[in-house]
């Protein structure tokens, strides 16, 4: 049996939790892949939502759902802005969320997701998105990415357990791999 990938991994989650109907969000749209499998998982009769703050990542996702068949409200803003563009009632029906931090595959290395607005998002989701999944992939291998990442161990470890389970899935003899981190609600 292969490893699962850390992209299958995090799609292999959103399978068990995401169904038609629902309302979700790509907190990082980037080239569109996790946009794509929101999409195809809540069908015509749910919403997705994509954010960043990169114009070419937005037409990219934008292309790759059009392939598809699929399409998402696309929001060119960071993902700490949640609450410029949703009401509180509304994250409060989010039942998913996916963060892949980092850099834009393909694009400006130096275009980077920061540790403060990310740490920001996940706040606004973990208080007003109770009943949401939340994966976030960190990608310790770049410049701030090892910072972004211990941050996200960090918030992830500090969320009471009465409400949320947190887990970690990562290589523990490769230091630069990705790691994935989830937030479950209880």
């Amino acid at each position: 049996m292969a490893t699962p990938t850390i992209l299958g991994f995090t799609h292999l989650l959103l399978d068990q939790h995401v169904k038609q109907g629902d309302s979700v969000i790509d907190m990082t749209a980037g080239n569109g892949h996790d946009t794509l499998k929101l999409a195809s998982l809540v069908g015509d009769s749910g919403n997705v939502h994509a954010f960043d703050i990169q114009k070419n990542a937005l037409d990219a996702t934008k292309h790759r759902l059009a392939e598809s068949g699929y399409s998402a409200q696309l929001i060119h803003d960071s993902h700490h802005e949640l609450l410029t563009h949703f009401t509180p009632e509304a994250l409060g029906t989010i039942t998913a969320a996916v963060f892949n931090l980092g850099y834009l595959p393909g694009g400006d290395k130096t275009v980077i997701t920061r540790s403060d607005s990310t740490r920001m998002a996940l706040q606004l989701l973990t208080t007003y998105a109770k009943q949401a999944l939340i994966i976030i992939v960190a990608y310790p291998g770049h410049e701030g990415g090892k910072e972004e990442k211990e941050n996200v161990m960090d918030f992830c470890a500090s969320l009471p357990s009465e409400h949320w389970r947190s887990m970690h899935y990562g290589h523990v003899n490769q230091e630069k791999a990705p790691n994935v981190f989830t937030i479950f609600p209880r």
